[in-house]
């Protein structure tokens, strides 16, 4: 009975992750065009680095003395490093999507700031949505515990493609507005890639008995067992999700001419 009850859950977590991946992604598409303090303005994200994974990278041509500047085909693949408040804000849309697969009980996980403040909206919209839970004394730190564990098992990748039909993410020194093309100006029409993983904290007993290793006869490996692991106490089964979307920025107004 309990395996399933544990298959059910891993099969409805897998549906959670997938949306969460759909909602951090259209999370993206919303945050990253919007205007927020310097260098995060309309477009624009604080740091990112070249994807050293993908495949097919087309540097664009900066010489504007070189036959071959200006727009071409292809592009570049970039990865956004976290931490920005434009990040965060995106992050917390799969965090919160993750929230209904997370363990109620108190594993001792501490929330943070930005944790102890969710909560507080948390349990402000639950309430008003659940007006019965208001009477339950237990149902607020249920609600934390939720948020501490999607916090801590919940990792967010996010790239983008920056065309090179699109001005290249240099800085350009353009006369009567400076600040018309920025280094870290995404395209209007970038697509945009976000990656969740979601470390799915299985059932106490169904964990400790699939993370059993299981010697087969024939001698083929457990792939079960390997992919489970114990993390402070807690048996975790890693999930994951990709969506790809395209960036809702503004086009811009100064073509990108040669």
């Amino acid at each position: 009975v309990l395996f399933i009850v544990q298959v059910s859950h891993l099969m409805i977590a897998t549906i959670v992750v997938h949306y969460a991946a759909f909602a951090t992604a259209r999370s993206a598409a919303v945050w990253i065009p919007a205007d927020m303090e310097f260098p995060e303005g309309h477009n624009c994200i604080s740091f990112y680095y070249p994807d050293p994974d993908a495949r097919d990278q087309v540097v664009p041509m900066l010489d504007p003395e070189d036959p071959s500047y200006g727009p071409t085909d292809g592009g570049l693949t970039f990865i956004i490093e976290p931490g920005s408040d434009k990040y965060n804000k995106i992050s917390s849309a799969a965090v919160l999507a993750c929230m209904p697969v997370c363990p109620s009980r108190d594993l001792g996980l501490d929330l943070g700031a930005w944790g102890s403040e969710g909560s507080d909206v948390l349990k402000r919209v639950y309430g008003a949505m659940v007006p019965k839970s208001q009477s339950n004394s237990r149902v607020p730190r249920r609600l934390e515990n939720k948020l501490a564990y999607a916090l801590k098992a919940t990792e967010v990748e996010i790239r983008f493609f920056h065309k090179n039909s699109e001005p290249p993410l240099t800085t350009y020194g353009i006369s009567h507005d400076l600040n018309q093309f920025s280094f870290n100006e995404l395209g209007w029409q970038d697509q945009i890639t976000v990656t969740v993983r979601h470390d799915l904290a299985l059932l106490p007993g169904p964990g400790r008995l699939l993370a059993r290793l299981v010697k087969r006869d024939d001698g083929s490996p457990d792939r079960v067992s390997e992919r489970i692991e114990r993390v402070e106490g807690v048996y975790v089964y890693p999930l994951n999700a990709s969506i790809t979307m395209c960036n809702e920025g503004e086009k811009p107004v100064i073509p990108y001419e040669h």
